[in-house]
């Protein structure tokens, strides 16, 4: 919130200068001067936006003009390659394993003491049932990484000894092999550490290597959020604006993927 009203106090500033110029200058209106609204903006030689939903993949290569459109909650991104919700992200649907990864993963983990605690009282489980004690497992191996993260991030003592009581904890914990938690600190930097940890029953890789699990605790972690249902005016706003910039500032050909949140490159050009 406090940043869309920064965004907001910037853009009205930006704006009145330019109006107070413009009627001094009798310049045209451009989108600076249009704070508040969805205006089309323009894609050079060689950029791209793409957007790759699981019903649909829009690409579009400039040279291209893109518009923009909110409504209730959705944002529409529209060119010449069509139009599409591009937020909110859709959330992606649990997909069941298949038999051939079932058979795979039993032959792999089929001694995790948490899989065959689950599986109690079913002497011969069915792939179905086995995949479904696998799964359980994996939920409870990731509640246990976040729970870890959680507790490294709020609590407020000196980092080394937390980061050592977590260790201790991890220890003994019924998923993790006892006394194999590791801890491993980056060059000069004892405020946040990653352990490396062996979960119970896991066996080693076909060369002979030991599989360890990777638990960063870092202070500024963010514990993962549901995925929103709906984007508000503002924020759409914000996300318009902020795409725009980045393609009117770009030196070189820009390529900005929307698809599960923003991720940018660029490449010589232009």
């Amino acid at each position: 919130m406090l940043k869309t009203h920064l965004l907001k106090a910037t853009l009205f500033l930006v704006l009145g200068i330019l109006l107070w110029s413009g009627l001094c200058c009798a310049k045209p209106m451009g989108p600076e001067l249009r704070a508040d609204q969805f205006f089309p903006f323009e894609l050079a030689e060689g950029d791209k936006l793409v957007y790759q939903a699981l019903g649909e993949s829009v690409i579009v290569e400039g040279p291209a003009t893109v518009r923009w459109e909110w409504v209730d909650g959705e944002l529409f991104m529209e060119s010449t390659s069509g139009r599409t919700c591009v937020r909110p992200l859709e959330e992606l649907p649990h997909v069941e394993m298949t038999e051939q990864m079932i058979v795979r993963a039993r032959t792999r983990y089929s001694d995790v003491p948490f899989i065959v605690d689950c599986l109690q009282g079913t002497p011969n489980p069915t792939n179905r049932e086995w995949a479904n004690a696998y799964e359980s497992w994996l939920e409870a191996t990731a509640e246990f990484a976040t729970n870890f993260k959680t507790q490294f991030k709020n609590d407020s003592r000196d980092a080394q000894l937390v980061i050592t009581e977590l260790a201790t904890l991890a220890n003994q914990h019924d998923l993790v092999v006892p006394g194999s938690v590791k801890i491993h600190y980056a060059d000069g930097d004892f405020q946040s550490a990653t352990l490396f940890i062996r979960l119970r029953g896991v066996p080693l890789h076909p060369d002979g290597s030991i599989p360890e699990t990777e638990l960063v605790l870092n202070q500024n972690w963010q514990e993962p959020r549901p995925i929103p249902t709906d984007i508000s005016r503002d924020d759409a706003l914000i996300l318009h604006h902020g795409l725009n910039a980045l393609y009117e500032s770009s030196t070189g050909p820009l390529f900005i993927d929307l698809s599960k949140g923003l991720s940018i490159s660029t490449s010589k050009g232009r």
